[in-house]
C-alpha cells in the first residue's frame, strides 16, 4: 500500500488490484447456478499457452483440454454449495499468469 498525507492525517491508499486478461473463466457465470450432475467449464486464453489448469475450491490443479481455440475441464463428483474456480496458464517461456476467482453456486435439486 502507498502512504498519501491528506489534511495533515497519513492514511494508506490501497493499491488497485490489477486483473490478468490473459487467462479467464468464461463458465459458469459470476454467480451462476449449475444444476447438473457433471459440469464443463469454459476457461479463455489471450496468448499462447504450454497449458492450462483449473483449481477448484482450492483443490488441486486439474489440467484442461483444448478445443475450438478454448480450454476445457469436465468437473464431476461435486456438491451442492458455493464454489470457487481461479484458471492459470503457462507460457511458452514457463511463467505463469492466474485468473481472477470465479464464484458460482451449485444446486442439485
Amino acid at each position: 500500500m502507498s502512504i498519501f498525507k491528506k489534511s495533515g492525517a497519513v492514511a494508506e491508499k490501497p493499491r488497485a488490484r490489477r486483473k490478468n486478461p490473459s487467462v479467464s473463466v468464461v463458465h459458469p457465470d459470476e454467480k451462476e447456478t449449475v444444476s447438473h450432475t457433471n459440469y464443463t467449464f469454459q476457461v479463455a486464453v489471450a496468448e499462447p499457452a504450454e497449458s492450462v489448469e483449473i483449481c477448484i475450491d482450492g483443490g488441486d490443479w486439474q489440467p484442461c483440454r483444448e478445443s475450438i481455440g478454448l480450454w476445457w475441464y469436465d468437473w464431476t463428483g461435486y456438491h451442492a454449495s458455493e464454489h470457487r474456480a481461479l484458471a492459470r496458464l503457462r507460457r511458452p517461456d514457463g511463467t505463469i499468469a492466474s485468473s481472477e476467482p470465479r464464484i458460482f453456486e451449485v444446486r442439485l435439486d
